[in-house]
């Protein structure tokens, strides 16, 4: 995907940037990191350090926690469109959950420095990211009654 169709992407079918400025978007686009991954391949590993925010833009992953038995358990699926990352890079621990390819993948991998910069700055977009924080936290909690996994992973998450 070029510039043009990130940005068209970003403001039409990912809701947290539909009310984000042009300029803003161009300059997000360009200090991030187009990345792609394939079917297995994790984007994103249990403990390690978040840093960025990840904005689905082709195909089919997984978010998942595996327990203590080691049971993979699947909190859900994100296609194009969704995002991933946030618990980590709104909380700043480290992450809970893995997120695997189910299909080959294209996302972009907003750094740190940029959601701070562009992202934080606008009230509405902390508010969509605090919901989706939320809901991930639901899900893992949800998952397998809440208590094994969720305890496994915020052991594992320096929580």
């Amino acid at each position: 995907m070029n510039l043009d169709d990130i940005k068209w992407f970003l403001k039409e079918k990912v809701q947290l940037f539909r009310q984000f400025p042009e300029e803003n978007l161009a300059v997000l686009i360009e200090k991030s990191r187009l990345v792609t991954f394939e079917i297995n391949e994790a984007v994103i590993e249990v403990g390690r350090e978040g840093g960025f925010l990840g904005v689905m833009l082709d195909g089919e992953a997984e978010i998942s926690v595996t327990d203590d038995y080691g049971d993979k358990h699947v909190l859900e699926i994100i296609h194009a469109g969704d995002l991933f990352g946030v618990p980590s890079l709104m909380t700043g621990n480290k992450t809970m959950a893995d997120v695997i390819g189910l299909t080959a993948c294209e996302a972009l991998l907003v750094p740190h420095s940029q959601f701070t910069n562009i992202i934080a700055t606008q009230p509405a977009a902390i508010s969509y990211l605090s919901r989706v924080l939320i809901d991930r936290q639901k899900a893992l909690v949800s998952s397998l009654q809440g208590q094994e996994i969720g305890r496994s992973a915020l052991i594992k998450s320096d929580d």
